[in-house]
């Protein structure tokens, strides 16, 4: 029964995110037939708190201007990095213009952000998409990635354009 009621609330929470995204980026629904069927994978890595931390940025192949970023961040032990893969995500982020950015091995202290920002910096360059230093984004995450997805909205509160942490304490700091 706590399997079943934790995949509902999952499944809320995504729906919740995934919602206010759609009413964000309503404009740009046209663009869905174009998103292509593969993506352009960017991977960077930095030591934080004696700890590997990885990102992975995942393009929508022939997405000319990136639109945001769907930033879902990794639980307790946990890896994001492939999620781009899942087809509703897939869907989603060619629907929309968005990039998806996963990881592995963040927490909610602010060196995660930190090691996020160094990769999106070194992500811009590499991929030809300057537009990454300011988009917005959503960001989503379970247990320790919900820690971080709320200290995403803590610290850059003017970025985000949606958020769901799901089973984390909230701070507003």
């Amino acid at each position: 029964m706590r399997n079943a009621i934790g995949a509902l609330r999952l499944w809320a929470s995504w729906t919740l995110a995934l919602a206010a995204v759609a009413m964000v980026l309503q404009t740009h629904t046209a663009r869905a037939a174009e998103g292509g069927g593969g993506f352009m994978i960017y991977d960077y890595s930095e030591t934080d708190e004696g700890q590997q931390k990885a990102v992975r940025l995942a393009i929508p192949a022939g997405l000319e201007t990136i639109r945001g970023l769907f930033v879902n961040t990794n639980a307790a032990g946990g890896d994001t990095r492939d999620y781009y893969s899942v087809p509703y995500r897939k869907a989603f982020a060619s629907l929309h213009g968005l990039a998806f950015v996963g990881a592995k091995a963040f927490n909610s202290h602010l060196g995660s952000v930190t090691v996020r920002e160094h990769a999106l910096s070194r992500f811009a360059v590499e991929s030809g998409h300057p537009e990454l230093l300011n988009v917005p984004f959503v960001a989503y995450g379970f247990s320790a990635g919900a820690g971080f997805a709320n200290r995403l909205l803590n610290t850059l509160p003017e970025r985000v354009i949606a958020s769901a942490p799901l089973s984390t304490a909230m701070r507003m700091e």
